[in-house]
């Protein structure tokens, strides 16, 4: 049979997951961060992917054990974000996003993102697959109920 457009979605998240060379979860609140752990424990041979993430709520934890590049989100940065997030105008002008712009791109955290993703598209191919690996054996080390089945 063929697949709906929830199985195809699935597939092709699944295929960025796997295949990225660099993956970014940019939160200011975060619980688990399921989509760290999906990202960090998928690989394909070959397509091995650095994390870049925000260090918030239950993704500082999965860092903690799991090697990605890492970004201080600063309070007053995420109350300003949150902020801009809430007062969204519905038609916004361009003038309104190019001010918007070059608000955030202003930011410690943006300079500290470009950074991460400059740094980890650069990198060898062995320290991004160092990386990889070390990332995904501290997910199944670490928050996978799958490798203790016996």
């Amino acid at each position: 049979g063929s697949l709906n457009g929830k199985e195809i979605n699935a597939f092709e998240v699944s295929a960025l997951q796997s295949s990225a060379m660099v993956k970014v979860q940019f939160s200011s609140k975060e619980g688990f961060g399921l989509t760290v752990t999906e990202s960090l424990v998928k690989q394909l041979p070959g397509y091995e992917g650095v994390m870049v993430t925000t260090l918030v709520g239950g993704i500082r934890a999965q860092t903690a054990v799991c090697e990605c590049l890492t970004i201080e989100y600063p309070p007053e940065e995420v109350a300003a974000s949150l902020a801009v997030y809430r007062s969204l105008p519905d038609h916004p002008k361009k003038t309104y996003w190019v001010s918007l712009f070059k608000e955030i791109a202003s930011r410690k955290s943006v300079a500290e993102l470009i950074n991460h993703i400059r740094h980890a598209a650069t990198m060898s191919d062995a320290e991004r697959v160092r990386m990889s690996k070390s990332a995904r054996h501290g997910v199944l080390a670490n928050f996978s109920t799958w490798v203790n089945v016996h």
